[in-house]
């Protein structure tokens, strides 16, 4: 049922859906933050740095999406790039950067991944 205080996505930029969903992910502990790359492999097992990493991928789609004026072309590139690979290899190869910097938050390692597979926000590659 919608209220008179649903949020309108369509209304926002990019920018705020992303600051929107990080909120809502974050909201659920009071001492939430988003991980680093180090803490992501000192602290979580390997299924949960899946999950984890998955989610980051499906937010940067999602925004990439809105970004693109809602043209699924470089959403679909990331999933591709995502899911369309080896996923141990591809896997594998995230930790391996994740261990290179540890001190950056995971979702800036995979925005810069993605945009070197997929490019930017509206650039058609």
């Amino acid at each position: 049922m919608l209220g008179k205080n649903t949020v309108k996505l369509t209304s926002y930029s990019p920018l705020s859906a992303m600051i929107l969903a990080s909120v809502a992910f974050l909201s659920g502990g009071k001492d939430a933050a988003a991980l680093t790359a180090g803490e992501v492999l000192e602290n979580l097992s390997s299924e949960e740095r899946f999950h984890y990493v998955s989610g980051v991928v499906e937010g940067l789609a999602f925004a990439r999406w809105l970004a693109d004026d809602r043209d699924d072309t470089g959403m679909q590139c990331i999933w591709d790039w995502y899911l369309g690979s080896d996923q141990r290899v591809r896997f594998n190869a995230q930790m391996d950067w994740f261990e290179q910097h540890p001190d950056q938050q995971v979702s800036t390692l995979m925005y810069a991944l993605i945009r070197e597979e997929c490019g930017e926000q509206g650039s058609r590659e």
